[in-house]
């Protein structure tokens, strides 16, 4: 298992990572793999991220109250983007889909990271 210490830097670098590529315009790079919705399931796939890394850090002591707080701050976290991606780029719009795959990709997070926190307070 990684040090906390190490979880919190990859938690802290996923989520401005996250920030910088949702705020930055794109517009100037081609895609050289056409498939549809595949920037939903880069949304899914950012917070799915977002909720596994900042639930881990804190996983000994991750009571449910810390674990709903996590899955708050990533649904409040997509949304604002979402919102603030209208402001600040001229390419990119605010969308409903990009915040439900953001949403999912949380709650799926969440799911799963329960199952591995018990599994690994199981064996400790």
């Amino acid at each position: 298992m990684l040090k906390k210490k190490t979880i919190l830097y990859l938690a802290i670098g996923w989520s401005l990572l996250i920030i910088f590529l949702s705020l930055v315009s794109l517009s100037s790079i081609k895609d050289p793999i056409k498939v549809p919705y595949k920037d939903k399931a880069v949304h899914f796939v950012f917070y799915f991220v977002f909720v596994l890394l900042w639930k881990l850090w804190n996983f000994k002591t991750s009571a449910l109250k810390y674990s709903w707080i996590i899955l708050l701050i990533a649904i409040l976290l997509g949304i604002s983007i979402e919102y603030c991606q209208s402001l600040f780029t001229s390419d990119r719009k605010f969308e409903i889909l990009d915040i439900v795959a953001n949403t999912f990709g949380a709650l799926i997070g969440y799911i799963v990271t329960e199952k591995i926190i018990k599994s690994l307070k199981s064996h400790l």
